[in-house]
């Protein structure tokens, strides 16, 4: 999970808007019970990243800019959809992703371990992308029609 994590955290860091320390925080791993949403209760398990939680509040959609939102697409399917984005659950919270398959899961080990691949192939991995590849928009939209279904 923290492979996959990281990645989200770097790609997110590339191709969405730089993580820096001064706008504000990252959070993995949390042992801080209060939630707004169920699915941020997934901190506990160190299962959720939430990138910048004090600039997109529980409830608002709309935070980021078009070509954002692409990239983020991007992301997810780069991920095969073992990471959701808490900007498409029912009470959206824009800063959260987190593993959406169950514990144990094939899918999710496989995809760490391409990323652990990638991480040591030149020329692949997070800053590779080209997100306007037209398969790569088709994969985007895809699977955000499952996510979001």
């Amino acid at each position: 999970m923290g492979t996959v994590l990281a990645y989200m955290a770097q790609r997110f860091h590339y191709d969405v808007t730089r993580l820096e320390a001064s706008r504000g925080q990252v959070i993995g791993y949390s042992e801080d019970r209060r939630v707004e949403a169920d699915f941020e209760s997934n901190h506990l398990s160190g299962t959720a990243l939430a990138l910048y939680p004090d600039h997109y509040s529980l409830g608002v959609k709309g935070n980021f800019f078009p070509h954002q939102v692409t990239a983020i697409r991007d992301i997810l399917a780069e991920l095969q959809g073992v990471v959701r984005w808490g900007g498409d659950t029912e009470s959206p919270k824009e800063s959260v992703f987190f593993i959406d398959v169950p514990p144990g899961s094939a899918k999710l080990a496989q995809v760490a371990e391409t990323l652990r691949q990638w991480s040591v192939t030149p020329g692949k991995g997070a800053g590779t992308q080209i997100i306007e590849d037209p398969k790569r928009i088709t994969a985007a939209k895809k699977l955000t029609g499952i996510q979001t279904a």
